[in-house]
């Protein structure tokens, strides 16, 4: 683990419909395993795309109840845009965030893109009869299985939790990230995005993105 650790990986840009472009593809191919059999037990709920900035705010221990309560408004509202079956008219849910993206979250509190970035999360509706509505926010990854590098078991995670098919083409940094010293060093994490020659040849070639409520931002709009 000190040479290979287990991996997770992150969508992450400054432009939403970047992210969206990769939500999409992922909810697309999840559609079209769904069509041949059951998705894999560890499958997310729902993916969506949020604002980096806003999960910090819901993070953010030193904030007040109020603050707290406004800032899982936020993302309550967020994630209902996008599909998440959210009654924003009740009691205001409970979004615990989870462990891998707490890491990733300190991990990258000092980037220079730390405000502005967009990251593709996962989704767990984790509500149970003993509590309220309840859901879960996290990081595709998992660990590495024997004779597997970092980035293969991410991608081989990635695919089995998101269904998103990802590459080396997609790494926006080298190396996995690692919490030095902490209880987490055992895991990287790769901040990933779609290429630019995918996001062209994909939104001029295939008539999926013209699906009514897919990304329809033309190529122009997009950036990595």
């Amino acid at each position: 683990l000190k040479d290979e650790p287990n991996g997770f990986a992150c969508v992450s840009s400054s432009s939403s419909q970047t992210v969206d472009f990769a939500r999409d593809m992922a909810r697309h191919q999840a559609e079209e395993k769904r069509q041949e059999g059951p998705l894999h037990a560890d499958h997310a709920h729902h993916i969506c795309t949020l604002p980096r900035q806003m999960i910090w705010q819901l993070h953010d221990r030193a904030r007040t109840r109020a603050q707290k309560r406004t800032a899982t408004r936020e993302i309550m509202e967020h994630m209902s845009r996008q599909g998440v079956p959210i009654d924003m008219s009740g009691t205001i849910d409970n979004v615990e965030i989870g462990h891998h993206m707490f890491s990733l979250l300190h991990i990258t509190k000092n980037d220079t893109d730390a405000r502005t970035a967009h990251w593709l999360i996962l989704v767990y509706d984790d509500t149970s009869k003993s509590k309220n509505p309840c859901w879960t926010i996290d990081l595709p990854g998992g660990k590495r299985h024997l004779g597997e590098t970092t980035f293969d078991g991410t991608t081989r995670e990635t695919e089995e939790e998101m269904s998103l098919t990802i590459d080396k083409d997609w790494i926006l940094k080298g190396k996995p990230m690692r919490q030095v010293g902490k209880k987490d060093d055992i895991n990287g994490y790769y901040l990933i995005a779609p290429p630019t020659e995918l996001l062209a040849r994909s939104l001029t070639e295939n008539s999926f993105w013209r699906t009514p409520g897919f990304c329809t931002d033309p190529i122009s709009e997009v950036k990595t």
